[in-house]
């Protein structure tokens, strides 16, 4: 079987939503990905698990292991991003 990449070629099962046609990839919200953006994948994926954690935390009110060492020792990543934009 040869696959035409220019055919429009819609995914099934857990990826129902989702497709390639010619250069690109769509999502069931109607965004389209480039090759080039999807090397960024897996630092987003991470990004969204961690974020996910930390919500579960503060809503079951529990504390971070992070948030018993040295608040010196911990960079909070919103602080770092204000500082940067700053100087």
């Amino acid at each position: 079987m040869k696959l035409d990449t220019y055919d429009r070629i819609e995914l099934t099962g857990p990826w129902a939503g989702f497709g390639f046609q010619a250069r690109h990839m769509w999502t069931p919200e109607g965004f389209t990905l480039y090759p080039e953006q999807m090397r960024w994948w897996s630092l987003t994926c991470n990004m969204a698990r961690e974020y996910q954690l930390l919500l579960e935390q503060e809503r079951l009110g529990r504390r971070s292991a992070e948030s018993d060492a040295d608040p010196q020792s911990v960079v909070r990543m919103v602080q770092a991003l204000h500082r940067q934009r700053r100087g």
